[in-house]
């Protein structure tokens, strides 16, 4: 869905900004939204994006005191929804404790910190995995104590590792943002130590991110083409918002898109947020967003980004990081640097195996176009 003024066509639908709207806004506001959704509300024809709202729409309509033929439904899915967060919460909490016993002083992200320290409530948003950030330098550690729990490794990447055990998963990640990061370190965001928060998670102590950095990490991971397609990014940043209050560090906000020249999304994604669901997002904030010089080569990247082909989907990430990492070079010294940027960004050995794998992912790429025209195609 297109919305006027902001890059991409990956926003919410109209149908979810009513139930966001419904879930998030004040009393008089969320009862007009419930008036104008409740005739066109299909519990059986919503996609996978607004599905994971209801367990909030449920809460929000008992603080409403709206009495619906849907809310015993709606109460299911959310005595549902915290079943499986409490179940999967108990199976998981052993990777947290061998990762913080193992010293590598793991913070909680775009997880389970967000029912437990924002929603206040594991019923209120489901969440599938684990996901935390340690250092660089404790991944060989992290990594161990995952492996003596019987994590097993499914997936690495420059940033991350993906673990499973039985049906969990686990992400420990190396660095946030990884799409506007270097490995060099050369945009890299301010520590997260200072504003860390404490959790706990099944009874394990544990630290998550502070809520500026929870809020960008929410808002710079959301607000883009995802497969699938979500919208429960929106009612993140929204509850962060509202959570944090007047304790909420704006300034930090800004300053850590300004390191990760990530301006121009944090600018589409509060824009967003504050025209569509009432988020009080200081003015003043995306005045300085906008204000805040970009290169030729960034905006592309933000235009690419933000972009999906139909039945291809968005541009790869490599193109738009290699756009970002190179925005203040030259044409000709940005191509000089490619091969060696891909080879880094695939975790090759040698510089010439860059071609076979370029064309591998090509192949592949294309191979996953054909499926989903093809499913299309049976659809209709």
């Amino acid at each position: 869905m297109r919305r006027r003024g902001l890059a991409g066509s990956f926003w919410p639908t109209d149908l979810e900004v009513l139930l966001l709207r419904t879930a998030l806004v004040d009393r008089e506001n969320a009862r007009n939204a419930w008036r104008q959704l409740r005739p066109v509300l299909r519990l059986d024809e919503l996609e996978p994006a607004a599905l994971v709202l209801l367990p909030l729409l449920h809460r929000r309509l008992g603080e409403l005191e709206l009495d619906d033929e849907l809310r015993s439904r709606l109460r299911g899915i959310r005595r549902h929804t915290w079943y499986v967060n409490h179940l999967r919460l108990e199976r998981l909490r052993d990777a947290a404790r061998a990762l913080a016993d193992a010293g590598a002083e793991p913070l909680v992200v775009g997880s389970f910190e967000l029912p437990v320290l924002y929603y206040g409530d594991l019923g209120a948003r489901a969440v599938a995995l684990l996901q935390v950030l340690v250092r660089p330098a404790d991944d060989a550690a992290a990594t161990g104590a995952l492996g003596t729990g019987g994590w097993r490794v499914v997936d690495r990447s420059a940033h991350a590792t993906r673990f499973r055990r039985r049906e969990d998963q686990c992400v420990v990640y190396r660095r946030l943002f990884h799409e506007f990061t270097d490995v060099g370190g050369r945009y890299a965001p301010a520590d997260y130590g200072g504003t860390a928060v404490s959790l706990s998670l099944a009874g394990v102590d544990a630290r998550a991110l502070g809520a500026a950095d929870e809020l960008c990490n929410v808002c710079l991971q959301g607000a883009r083409p995802n497969f699938p397609r979500s919208a429960v990014w929106a009612a993140d940043a929204a509850v962060v918002v509202e959570a944090a209050g007047p304790e909420l560090d704006w300034d930090r906000v800004v300053e850590q898109s300004r390191r990760l020249r990530a301006t121009l999304r944090l600018h589409d994604a509060l824009s967003f947020l504050r025209r569509e669901l009432d988020v009080t997002v200081p003015r003043r904030v995306l005045e300085e967003l906008a204000r805040t010089p970009t290169r030729p080569r960034e905006r592309l990247a933000h235009a690419a980004a933000a972009a999906s082909i139909p039945a291809v989907g968005p541009p790869p990430e490599s193109l738009t990081r290699f756009l970002r990492m190179t925005a203040d070079r030259s044409a000709s010294g940005a191509l000089r640097l490619l091969p060696g940027f891909l080879q880094d960004e695939w975790g090759l050995e040698r510089r010439s195996q860059v071609a076979l794998r370029a064309a591998r992912k090509g192949a592949a790429r294309l191979a996953t176009a054909a499926r989903h025209a093809s499913t299309a195609g049976g659809r209709g």
